[in-house]
């Protein structure tokens, strides 16, 4: 199918229920088939439409492709619902638009199969467009469910759109074939799941104490032979995640982050974005890249009220290494914090999870700040003796050995450092301990412009509220949850 408009159509009620036996969560749920597909299509508009009421997933664009016997079931097949299957398929330049997707079984939306039985850099989605749109309500029947999803597929767009209440990631971007790297088209250099953009949306609300490991905003582009370059995440307002931790005193739960950079994803660009009131990590990698001189770029962002860390990784090590990548480089940041290494519930720190690096011949190899702004709202972190720590004795007898994780229970294991301790060994050269004085940041005015200008020298000021839709031609009704929800209070959680 090509060119093609559809403008201002509704689509309700599918018949999709849940097997007997449940439905085993897989990623972008893609044996759920949607309301709309648009398959092997070019240049597909869909202009102020309506996805209301949906038990399965809401609208899709997909290449149908034929098996892989060389990769396993069931994820070596097209879906059931492809009406036609072709290696040489080509889907490019369709576009969504301020459109809404709202109680929704599954996914709102699913862009290219995570899976790809058989995909190359020509045939999967790309150069798609989705913007000012809003998915509202998602996951009432699959909770692991994203709003909006998108398999293998490169040079795509998610742009000024709101996407909130769920109870998974509101933008997923996801590559999970297996360590194999996409097929180039001749002549042109490999690109995999790579030059994707998620700029200016909206997204808050998410998992409510439903769902662990997940963030409101992720990127899987990476594996042991391959990092897709040039993904970028820009201009995001991001706040309100809570993972399973938030149900009840003491339960457990991992993984509410802000930014959500998965497995061995490099080369992502996070600038200008804000984040804010999550319940792990601002921005997170499972263990950055896996090859060298591949590090993520986390540069001139506001990062707010995390309660567990602003910067993490859970497991430096990839692929049977003893040496890490380096993960990320950090500079030019506004960071704001309540919390300390002895908060109730969950201690902080600037860096948190995994911080023993074995063999590296220093910390700034792993990770490397510059020039941030950091400020603690009781305005004691300049002088806090637990501001920053590295594990630098293995722990034996943890859940994920060496890490320890959790230097409140292991301190002996650990060095702490002050800011100025930290700064010697040779970390956040260029940076201060200052006030950055937001206008009101906190719940419920959530104001962080700046009235004095930039704080920090080299932070470019943007404007956070200049992230969602653009114009709203509908907004989607209130959605009543399905399971038991259970967010952290934004008023005295954070």
């Amino acid at each position: 199918m090509r060119h093609v408009t559809f403008q201002g159509l509704t689509f309700a009620y599918d018949n999709y229920t849940v097997p007997g036996a449940g439905h085993p969560g897989r990623e972008l749920e893609i044996d759920i088939a949607p309301t709309l597909s648009f398959q092997n299509s070019q240049y597909i508009t869909f202009d102020s439409g309506t996805l209301e009421h949906i038990s399965g997933a809401g609208l899709e664009i997909l290449s149908c492709l034929p098996a892989d016997p060389q990769k396993s079931p069931p994820f070596n097949r097209p879906p059931a619902w492809c009406v036609d299957v072709d290696t040489n398929a080509v889907t490019a330049n369709n576009v969504v638009r301020n459109s809404r997707f709202y109680d929704i079984g599954a996914l709102g939306m699913r862009i290219g199969d995570p899976w790809v039985p058989a995909e190359t850099d020509g045939n999967i989605p790309q150069l798609t467009t989705v913007e000012n749109n809003v998915v509202e309500g998602y996951g009432r029947t699959i909770p692991a469910a994203f709003g909006i999803g998108q398999g293998m597929g490169h040079d795509n767009l998610y742009t000024h759109n709101d996407v909130y209440d769920g109870y998974h990631c509101a933008i997923s971007l996801t590559e999970s074939s297996g360590n194999t790297p996409p097929n180039p088209v001749e002549g042109q250099p490999l690109i995999g799941n790579g030059n994707n953009t998620i700029s200016f949306n909206h997204v808050y609300n998410l998992l409510q104490g439903i769902m662990s490991d997940g963030g409101a905003i992720r990127i899987e582009a990476g594996n042991a032979t391959f990092t897709a370059k040039g993904n970028k995440i820009l201009n995001n307002k991001i706040h309100d995640v809570s993972d399973a931790s938030s149900f009840f005193e003491g339960a457990s739960g991992y993984g509410g982050n802000g930014i959500y950079l998965d497995n061995s994803t490099g080369l992502v660009d996070v600038e200008n974005n804000l984040v804010y009131r999550v319940s792990d990590t601002a921005v997170y990698s499972p263990h950055g890249p896996a090859q060298e001189q591949e590090a993520n770029k986390v540069k001139n962002n506001i990062l707010a009220f995390a309660r567990q860390a602003m910067i993490g990784v859970n497991f430096p090590y990839n692929d049977g290494e003893t040496n890490p990548n380096k993960a990320f480089t950090v500079s030019n940041n506004l960071m704001v914090f309540d919390r300390d290494s002895t908060s109730p519930g969950q201690s902080f720190y600037v860096q948190g999870q995994c911080t023993d690096i074995n063999t590296l011949a220093a910390y700034t190899d792993f990770q490397k700040f510059t020039r941030n702004l950091y400020w603690r709202t009781d305005g004691t972190f300049a002088s806090d003796p637990n501001a920053f720590y590295q594990q630098v004795v293995p722990a034996d007898n943890v859940p994920n050995p060496p890490c320890a994780h959790d230097p409140t229970q292991n301190s002996g294991l650990y060095t702490f450092y002050s800011f100025a301790q930290w700064q010697g060994i040779g970390e956040d050269a260029g940076s201060v301990v200052e006030n950055p004085h937001f206008l009101f940041p906190f719940f419920p005015f959530d104001d962080f412009w700046m009235p004095f200008g930039s704080p920090l020298p080299g932070f470019v000021p943007f404007n956070p509220n200049e992230a969602g839709r653009k114009f709203t031609a509908a907004d989607a009704p209130p959605v009543a949850p399905t399971f038991m929800t259970a967010p952290f209070n934004p008023r005295t959680d954070f």
